[in-house]
C-alpha cells in the first residue's frame, strides 16, 4: 500500500481542543439566547394586549360597554407564539365599565411572568412596557 505523501490528519488532541472551544462557546451563548427569547415572547404578548385593549375601547364606543372573554374571542387573534406560552384571561367589572386583561404564563421553560393591562392604562410588569 502506498502512503499518501504530505497528507496529515487531525490528531486526537486537536479534535478535543476544538470540541472544548465549541462547548465553551455554547455555554456562553445559550443563556443569552434564552433571555432574548423570553424577552421577545413577553414583548409580543404586551403588544397583543394593546391590540385587545383597542378592540375593547372600540366596543365601549359602539356598544357602551366592554366585552367579556366570550364576546371578545371572535374579534381577536393572538399570535401563535403568544398562545403557546400564555393563556388570555379577561375580567370585566362594574357593569362592564372596567376591564383587566391578563396574559397568564403556561408552564414552559422560558420562565415568563404574568402581563396585565387594564382600562385605566395600568400596566404590569413596568419594565416590559417601557
Amino acid at each position: 500500500m502506498k502512503r499518501l505523501q504530505g497528507w496529515r490528519g487531525f490528531t486526537l488532541i486537536e479534535l478535543l481542543i476544538s470540541l472544548a472551544i465549541v462547548g465553551i462557546l455554547m455555554t456562553i451563548a445559550l443563556p443569552s439566547y434564552r433571555v432574548f427569547q423570553t424577552r421577545t415572547v413577553a414583548t409580543e404578548g404586551a403588544l397583543s394586549l394593546l391590540t385587545i385593549a383597542s378592540v375593547q375601547e372600540r366596543a365601549r364606543f359602539v356598544r357602551g360597554r366592554y366585552l367579556d372573554y366570550q364576546q371578545l374571542l371572535p374579534m381577536i387573534h393572538l399570535p401563535r407564539r403568544v398562545e403557546q406560552h400564555f393563556q388570555l384571561v379577561v375580567n370585566v367589572a362594574d357593569g362592564a365599565g372596567h376591564y383587566v386583561l391578563h396574559l397568564v404564563p403556561k408552564p414552559t421553560r422560558l420562565g415568563l411572568e404574568e402581563i396585565t393591562l387594564d382600562s385605566l392604562g395600568r400596566r404590569h410588569p413596568e419594565r416590559l412596557w417601557r
